[in-house]
């Protein structure tokens, strides 16, 4: 996903980008090493960006999200038995990306579920809502429901 994000450059994975002291004094800072680059022309680009930013301006669930997201939802049906696998990729804020996901939930019924995951790592990691009410140690129990019957 942060290859699509910075169009075309792909990092090694990290967990840690900087350690610092107990009084934020930085000790290190990490520099990512690029893999691969992927080289695709501007308007593919564009069009890719776009795209991503269209689906998320239609979502519902993002409208009270002071943030311009970007992102893809979708579905993958393993069988009739089985509720399908969701599947939510993003990037945001749209103009200058500082965080990407790939969010997968197994047998999570909706896109919907995966997207509302996002949501509350972006309400998080940008400070838009208050932690206790994302971190609630509990599913939420009406979008469970909600998706079964879809």
């Amino acid at each position: 996903m942060t290859t699509l994000a910075n169009s075309g450059t792909s990092y090694s994975l990290s967990m840690i980008d900087r350690v610092t002291d107990a009084e934020e004094n930085l000790i290190e800072e990490y520099t990512p090493a690029i893999l691969s680059t992927l080289s695709l022309s501007d308007t593919t680009w564009y069009a890719i960006h776009e795209g991503m930013l269209s689906v998320m301006n239609a979502k519902e669930e993002f409208y009270d999200v002071p943030l311009s997201v970007a992102g893809k939802t979708g579905t993958a049906e393993e069988s009739k038995t089985k509720p399908s696998h969701s599947m939510f990729i993003t990037y945001a804020p749209y103009e200058d990306p500082q965080i990407a996901m790939a969010i997968r939930i197994g047998n999570g019924y909706s896109s919907t579920n995966a997207m509302l995951v996002g949501k509350d790592i972006y309400q998080y990691y940008f400070g838009l809502a208050d932690p206790a009410t994302i971190i609630t140690g509990t599913a939420r129990t009406e979008f469970i429901s909600q998706a079964q019957t879809d």
